[in-house]
């Protein structure tokens, strides 16, 4: 008898396929139309604000208040830029990483050949202090011993590879190398001796656990492509969230500021709690009635304190009924 394939095809194409690529396409569509969007607010950032501050608000930008403004906004949002993708690619890249595994690589008879690696790599990774930040994190997080992510941490601002250049070109390999050399060496033997200080049981808990949709998961567990994608989204949306309580400062306001820190606390959401008390404010945000809670500027509670559910909801992004 004659096998007939009975797979739905449309135009020849089988089912199966058309829905894997749909679904591929909208799984990686948001994330390269990000992060081509990244990449132009990068590049124009800096011409965008020396037109924005020098042509359109006037000022010198050679003089003292020119330059402060130019630089200000300038080196916001680069930080802003910097932090969110570097979190973003090392939250994903964290999602692989057992626990187990990197302490069996990184530990042990193997502690100084980490310290030495993670030195080397902070120095070939173009990243400031407030990019190294993130990637020392994720370190601590995937397992890495603590002294040898601080030997990352140390290096990674202390040996710049711009300053070796200019060293060279000035001064010669021999300057550049005693530069590279004395920079490894203070990373390495400070992580060493911060290491042998065993500072993991002062290592809040939560820097060890990953989340997702506010609970926890297991990172080293088999994680699909879209978990590992939120996760990341998630990390980076918990670093740059903004929480204002609404209010004159009522019991009812500072009720609902405690339970706001204690929903913040129990999600793993690092954001900054502010205080909005001017009543001109608070009414051109469009509360009649307080306490109020705002996430990113966008009012989500007014005049009750939500229930912890309520929270939750609203501070993990879902929307919570006024």
């Amino acid at each position: 008898m004659q096998h007939v394939d009975a797979t739905p095809t449309v135009s020849g194409e089988p089912q199966g396929d058309r829905h894997d690529r749909s679904a591929a396409v909208r799984r990686w569509g948001p994330v390269a139309v990000a992060a081509v969007a990244w990449a132009v607010a990068y590049r124009v950032n800096a011409p965008l604000w020396h037109w924005v501050v020098g042509d359109a608000a006037g000022l010198d930008l050679s003089s003292r208040l020119g330059s402060s403004v130019h630089f200000f906004f300038y080196d916001v949002t680069k930080i802003s830029l910097l932090l969110s993708g570097v979190i973003f690619v090392v939250t994903v890249l964290r999602t692989f990483m057992s626990v187990e595994r990197t302490r069996a690589l990184l530990g042990g008879q193997r502690r100084g050949a980490g310290h030495v690696g993670a030195a080397g790599l902070g120095v070939v990774t173009p990243f400031c202090s407030c990019s190294a930040v993130p990637i020392f994190i994720g370190f601590v997080t995937a397992g890495v011993p603590l002294g040898v992510t601080f030997s990352f941490l140390i290096a990674a601002p202390l040996v710049n590879e711009v300053a070796v250049v200019l060293l060279f070109g000035s001064f010669g390999w021999k300057a550049a190398a005693l530069y590279v050399s004395s920079g490894l060496a203070i990373a390495v033997v400070a992580g060493a001796v911060l290491g042998r200080l065993r500072l993991e049981r002062w290592v809040e808990p939560f820097v060890f656990e990953t989340r997702l949709h506010g609970e926890l998961v297991d990172a080293s567990g088999d994680l699909s492509w879209d978990e590992r994608l939120s996760i990341g989204r998630e990390e980076v949306v918990s670093i740059l969230r903004k929480v204002d309580i609404l209010g004159r400062g009522c019991a009812r306001c500072r009720t609902l500021e405690e339970h706001v820190v204690l929903a913040l606390r129990d999600l793993d959401v690092d954001a900054e709690v502010g205080h909005v008390t001017d009543p001109v404010a608070i009414a051109s945000a469009g509360v009649m009635r307080t306490p109020a809670l705002a996430i990113d500027g966008e009012v989500v509670v007014a005049g009750r304190v939500p229930s912890d559910a309520d929270l939750r909801a609203a501070i993990a992004g879902r929307r919570t009924p006024r």
